[in-house]
């Protein structure tokens, strides 16, 4: 099995130090391979049972968002770090996800 903290640690070159179409070309091509290990693992894994699949399948999505913001991609294009910090400060005030979050706001909106 593959342990992720691993994955995410050591085999992610750092972000500064590749060229934009690397990193395009490194993200797509790992998605890939995640998927590709993920739909391998399954099949072998599961025994029938669909609520496992779908749990794993979930997970596997789970982990893929958080590699793309790790890698800087918000909604399928790349953020420079300003981009990234001012998305963060936006969705951080935005009422909407504020009331989704605790319903506590919901009452002084």
């Amino acid at each position: 099995k593959r342990c992720w903290g691993r994955y995410f640690t050591k085999e992610l070159p750092l972000r500064n130090h590749r060229k934009s179409t690397d990193l395009n070309d490194t993200v797509i091509l790992q998605q890939l391979e995640i998927q590709q290990e993920t739909d391998d693992d399954l099949e072998t894994s599961l025994e029938g049972s669909q609520d496992d699949y779908e749990g794993n399948t979930d997970a596997a999505r789970a982990l893929m968002r958080v590699k793309q913001k790790l890698d800087g991609y918000e909604e399928g294009e790349m953020r420079s770090i300003h981009g990234q910090v001012q998305q963060l400060i936006q969705d951080a005030i935005d009422p909407e996800r504020l009331c989704q979050m605790f319903p506590g706001w919901g009452a002084w909106l």
